[in-house]
């Protein structure tokens, strides 16, 4: 999510299709979810490419004001995916998921279950328990955006939740070795481990990711957030290709690189094609 290299990418171009074979929404009258006006997916991509421009500033900055570029760009991503769809439903359950993941981590920063032992170290803004509230931001936001994608692009409800879960716990992949590395939070026993992150937090992750993104399946039923979610699908490729490069070549961690882009594109890549297809 916090990452590197700009993309090239037509954001004239973003503004999610009515209509077509996926729309769903009220199927009585098969009017569609999502707000008919364009304005609000103008806005959402605006925002989306806030967000990315905040990425491609992460490695360009230090101190202060990185920590800013990071609550920036969650805030900015976590927007941009609400307002292109505009659902109560999708608004709600977003809520009740930065909800649920500000619980998880309370618990996870005086329990120690289910991740591990670990604390914040401050940096990213108002923490109360210990917790930064960015962190449950960014989780919802991803949260939001994976299952949004996933929908999209895989019919039953199984096959949505897997791949949904998969692409949270593929992105922490990438994304816990990096705030360690920026000194966000810190564990007690890292290893063994993945890039001084301990294995059970990836374990960790993928209880409470398939928890929660159920309990934003059950809470959006048979509802989509939109004919194609393409601001949701730009922001994970984004992340995706921008993670991959960030190791690459800014952060010297090739490994991560590679084993991030594998895993990650189990479900990015049909995603993308997904996408590419309906477009």
């Amino acid at each position: 999510m916090r990452s590197t290299t700009p993309a090239t990418v037509d954001w004239s171009d973003l503004a999610v299709r009515d209509g077509g074979p996926t729309a769903e929404g009220d199927q009585s009258t098969g009017r569609s979810a999502g707000v008919g006006s364009p304005v609000p997916r103008s806005v959402a991509a605006a925002l989306a490419a806030g967000g990315v421009l905040g990425q491609v500033a992460y490695p360009l900055t230090r101190g202060a004001a990185r920590d800013l570029v990071t609550v920036t760009t969650v805030a900015l991503f976590l927007a941009a995916v609400l307002l292109e769809s505009r659902t109560a439903r999708v608004a709600s359950g977003v809520v009740g998921i930065a909800a649920g993941a500000y619980g998880v981590e309370l618990l996870g920063v005086h329990t120690g279950w289910p991740f591990g032992h670990y604390r914040y170290t401050g940096g990213l803004g108002p923490a109360p328990g210990g917790v930064p509230l960015v962190v449950a931001l960014s989780w919802a936001a991803m949260a939001t955006a994976a299952l949004r994608c996933a929908r999209f692009t895989w019919s039953r409800r199984w096959s949505t939740l897997i791949a949904a879960a998969w692409t949270l716990v593929a992105w922490d992949l990438f994304l816990d070795p990096q705030m360690v590395a920026a000194g966000h939070w810190r564990w007690a026993a890292p290893h063994p481990g993945w890039y001084a992150v301990p294995l059970s937090n990836l374990a960790g992750w993928l209880a409470v990711a398939t928890v929660l993104c159920a309990a934003l399946l059950l809470a959006w039923g048979r509802e989509r957030t939109g004919p194609a979610p393409t601001v949701s699908v730009v922001i994970l490729l984004w992340t995706y290709v921008a993670e991959v490069i960030g190791n690459l070549f800014f952060f010297d961690r090739p490994l991560l690189a590679v084993v991030g882009a594998v895993v990650m594109g189990v479900t990015v890549g049909p995603i993308g094609r997904s996408l590419a297809r309906h477009r």
